[in-house]
């Protein structure tokens, strides 16, 4: 092998190198993009009627859609959220009762606490699409909602 040929197989190398995968950190996620502590999407736990769905929406709305299902799914609930840290918290009235919420990112998943989740955290995975959410939707236009 020719003596200049070293040098330049060493060089891209390491342009190559330079191509890799980037740290997380410097990647573009859909988090940092909006400025959010949690990747905008839908996330859910709802398996046999029971669990929860929520979606949390990108910038400027500032808005969180989130149903309950024990059997039905309860009418959504279209709620403002607030950034403490890196959680976003929410609140609604059930009963008269005003509950909170916590959502963090918890990888590709959130995890939700608080007095309207129970005495245990949830994970919501992430979701392709609404499903509980258009349930509940179509439920209260046809006018059977819980």
């Amino acid at each position: 092998m020719p003596a200049i040929v070293r040098p330049l197989l060493f060089a891209a190398a390491l342009a190559l190198a330079a191509c890799g995968p980037t740290p997380e950190s410097a990647t573009n996620n859909a988090a940092a993009d909006d400025g959010l502590p949690v990747t905008p999407g839908v996330y859910g736990n709802v398996a046999a009627g029971k669990g929860m769905e929520l979606q949390v929406h990108k910038l400027p709305r500032k808005l969180i859609e989130v149903t309950f299902c024990d059997g039905a799914c309860q009418p959504i609930r279209r709620v403002p959220y607030e950034i403490v840290g890196e959680a976003m918290r929410f609140a609604f009235t059930r009963d008269g009762e005003t509950l909170a919420v916590s959502i963090t990112q918890q990888g590709e998943g959130l995890k939700a606490d608080g007095t309207g989740i129970g005495a245990e955290p949830v994970t919501l995975q992430r979701i392709p699409k609404r499903d509980a959410l258009t349930k509940a939707e179509e439920a209260l236009r046809a006018g059977t909602a819980q």
